[in-house]
């Protein structure tokens, strides 16, 4: 690969190599297949075709990198689909993809080029080559773009690239501002007859656009005039006139003036002189890996378990964000320094002293601490690397692979990453307290104070922060006064968040955004008038996110415990410890329970 992108493999326990299309097969089963298919006329990029689909290409790519779990990417994807079928008649010269970065295996490609908030929508031009400062052009766009205005920051890039000397492979974009209307003709086509010239304003994407749209047809060509740069009449704008060759100029009038009004006219016209039109260019996905469903029944089961505990925490949720949290947020920040490194300090110091690893775990996080603490700017890739090394067969660090569990979504895209860090950020707030309470000059605000930051600095759903940035200052959450405050502050937070959630089209219809605790599972926690019970709901939460209370379904004990049990000298003398080893394999989990769940 170009990047020189080292591919992991994440296997549980190094029973069995994959190559690296089994690797994004089997990645599947914890990472949905993304936002994006092969009916739609986005291309799907992977680490796979990357390199060979950007690099070199003959035509120009609009990329969307994107993260599947993110609500605002969710809502961006039905647009930018709508986009890509609506420029589908530039493919021959602009392609559009989509590259998801909560894929493991794709996660290097979005650190190059340094996308740490998604939605990122980035142009590469035509022969696009490699190197340290050749990263995209950032558009700005995101998820309330809509698709006239995705198409106007295209155009408006494509006509820059013209003004820069590139673009060649596009028709002329520029404005015409001749006086001699026959100049129109003036392009290297034997087969030119007709002119369309379109008189707009300045602002307009219009000229532009139906440029681009009917670029293929040899027998005609579309150029534009802004209004105060043409002698024709200016009464009347957005106008359309046609220029036969050899012939006098004609105005058409337009049903609407707007680009499907245009193109109607255009259509008509060429139509009535008898110009065959070409098909809409057909543009089929060129998807390396198979798609896979992930609501199998297998799943399905495993979901009505888990839903049948109750609110429960799972120890892999509480590791499968952190791992993300390492590998994908912070490791994918190239340069860490300032407010960003002060935070990282602060989230790091708040897990080393909480989260709950064994003996090898916390080395990991105090490793990790040590780096951030050496220099005022570091590489978050250095602490990727360490994670992924950390996750390999026999370092005994995490004890379940890459999963959601209570976190687990019942289709692709919902759920997963920021349903378990709102997980571990409550264990922590409440095991932070249990350990401090009491403690002279002790800060209760401790927790909070990380998740702000890391929330505000790392969290890569940019809109997503945006919003708890907000709720977090109009709650003053740097006003917590006690501990137990703390708690129920956070608590308050995340039911104002599914409260503004709730209903949304991000929202996963099997787990629908509810007040929580719901009655069902603490009658105590409402009082007769459905007001919440505060003190009977910090009893609850306590007793959730207690350490005591953790479920190890889909975790290896042996890791958990690896500081006070032998390991055996092979897989197969496991037995002997009276351990059943789960394995996740084509959607099948095998569990078992510390507890006999």
């Amino acid at each position: 690969m170009g990047h020189n992108i080292n591919i992991i493999v994440l296997l549980l326990f190094g029973l069995v190599n994959l190559s690296i299309n089994a690797v994004i097969k089997n990645n599947r089963t914890y990472y949905p297949e993304g936002l994006y298919s092969p009916e739609d006329d986005v291309q799907i990029l992977t680490v796979i075709n990357f390199d060979a689909t950007i690099y070199g290409s003959e035509k120009a790519w609009m990329v969307e990198f994107y993260s599947n779990w993110c609500g605002y990417c969710q809502r961006a994807a039905p647009v930018f689909k709508e986009f890509a079928t609506d420029i589908k008649g530039w493919s021959d010269v602009v392609g559009v993809g989509a590259l998801d970065c909560a894929n493991d295996v794709n996660t290097p490609i979005c650190t190059y080029f340094e996308v740490t908030k998604y939605p990122t929508f980035k142009y590469f031009h035509e022969n696009y080559e490699e190197g340290p400062t050749n990263l995209g052009l950032r558009i700005i766009a995101d998820s309330h773009t809509n698709v006239s205005e995705h198409r106007k920051n295209l155009v408006d890039i494509l006509e820059s690239e013209q003004f820069n000397g590139r673009g060649q492979i596009f028709p002329n974009l520029r404005p015409f501002n001749e006086t001699e209307l026959n100049k129109l003709f003036n392009i290297p086509s034997p087969n030119l007859t007709y002119a369309f010239l379109i008189i707009q304003e300045s602002t307009d994407d219009i000229g532009p656009s139906i440029t681009m749209d009917f670029h293929n047809v040899d027998s005609a060509v579309v150029r534009y005039s802004y209004v105060n740069d043409t002698f024709l009449k200016k009464d009347l704008f957005p106008a359309l006139y046609v220029i036969e060759k050899d012939s006098g100029l004609q105005f058409l009038s337009i049903p609407s003036p707007s680009r499907e009004g245009f193109k109607k006219t255009i259509v008509e016209y060429l139509t009535s002189k008898n110009v065959t039109l070409p098909e809409e260019h057909s543009y089929r996905n060129n998807s390396q890996f198979e798609i896979q469903e992930t609501t199998s029944q297998n799943d399905t089961l495993l979901r009505q378990k888990i839903k049948a505990m109750g609110d429960v925490v799972f120890q892999g949720d509480l590791e499968s964000s952190l791992r993300y949290s390492l590998k994908h947020e912070v490791g994918g920040a190239k340069e860490i320094s300032g407010e960003k490194l002060k935070s990282l300090r602060a989230y790091i110091d708040v897990l080393v002293k909480y989260f709950p690893f064994s003996t090898n775990g916390k080395s990991l996080l105090n490793q990790i601490r040590t780096y951030a603490y050496s220099r005022d700017h570091i590489d978050g890739t250095e602490i990727r690397k360490l994670v992924v090394d950390a996750d390999k067969p026999g370092k005994h660090v995490f004890s379940s692979p890459q999963q959601w569990l209570a976190c687990r979504a019942s289709g692709s895209a919902h759920r997963g990453y920021p349903c378990s860090l709102w997980k571990m950020f409550h264990y922590l707030t409440i095991n932070a307290a249990n350990a401090e309470s009491g403690v002279k000059d002790s800060n209760p605000r401790v927790v909070l104070e990380a998740m702000y930051g890391y929330i505000k600095n790392f969290f890569s759903c940019e809109d997503c922060a945006n919003h708890f940035v907000e709720m977090a200052g109009r709650r003053e959450f740097y006003k917590v006064p006690s501990w137990n405050e703390s708690i129920l502050w956070l608590w308050r937070a995340h039911n104002e968040v599914n409260k503004r959630l709730s209903g949304d089209e991000t929202e996963d219809p099997e787990y629908p955004k509810i007040q929580f605790p719901s009655k069902a599972y603490c009658p105590q926690c409402y009082r007769a008038d459905d007001s919440w019970n505060e003190a009977e709901v910090l009893v609850y939460l306590k007793k959730m996110y207690s350490y005591e209370n953790i479920r190890y379904m889909g975790s290896d004990p042996q890791v958990l415990h690896f500081d006070k049990m032998p390991m055996p000298s092979s897989s197969k003398n496991l037995k002997a410890l009276g351990t059943n080893i789960p394995l996740v394999m084509a959607g099948m989990l095998v569990s078992f329970g510390l507890r006999g769940e």
